[in-house]
């Protein structure tokens, strides 16, 4: 099938049919297939600092929390087929790709929180931002496309976070080539390990 062959909202995983699509803001759970291995190198080392909310609180979970929040969306990341996590060296943040484009950033925010990026069908961006109060447009990137992800509120959900990274990374593997998707796929059931050849 094809992108829009699809309802509106689905996001499709071409190669992948045990990979369900979901529609916000329902939660689902996902069969989403993971390779088991570890990201350790790919955890931040520099300081996570709290800071305000828009409204002057100062109410923001602590330092500890935002790193596993981050590491943990990090290793969901890591663990999809054909998914490279780690450090992308020219702007020093971790990230996460397929193939060469990239589904998840980890960006300090310049009032110091650290915000998750990822990438959204577009009726997906609107319902999430609606639906969330710690999910605002995407800093630095599109934000008809990408939302980010406050990993420093205390009313994160783990598990509607983890499935925003899985769908970024379902419809960013859509939109590679079919030549390139079926090599990132076949390369990564034959074992091999993915590689990071980054673009927008």
């Amino acid at each position: 099938p094809h992108a829009q062959d699809a309802p509106a909202g689905t996001i499709l995983h071409p190669h992948a049919q045990d990979v369900p699509g979901r529609k916000f803001p329902h939660p689902a759970a996902r069969n989403v297939p993971r390779r088991s291995e570890t990201v350790g190198s790919t955890s931040m080392t520099t300081p996570l600092h709290r800071s305000p909310r828009p409204d002057g609180s100062s109410t923001r979970v602590g330092e500890a929390t935002v790193a596993a929040r981050r590491d943990e969306l990090l290793a969901t990341a890591a663990s999809l087929p054909g998914a490279w996590a780690g450090r992308k060296p020219e702007w020093d943040i971790p990230v996460a790709s397929v193939g060469p484009r990239l589904f998840l950033l980890l960006i300090p925010h310049t009032d110091g929180r650290l915000l998750a990026n990822v990438k959204l069908d577009p009726e997906d961006v609107v319902a999430v931002r609606a639906t969330f109060e710690w999910v605002e447009p995407g800093f630095h990137q599109s934000k008809r496309h990408w939302v980010s992800i406050d990993l420093t509120s205390p009313d994160y959900r783990a598990d509607e976070a983890t499935a925003m990274v899985e769908d970024s990374y379902r419809l960013v593997l859509s939109l590679l080539t079919r030549r390139m998707r079926e090599a990132v796929l076949l390369a990564d059931a034959a074992g091999s390990p993915a590689r990071p050849t980054w673009q927008w």
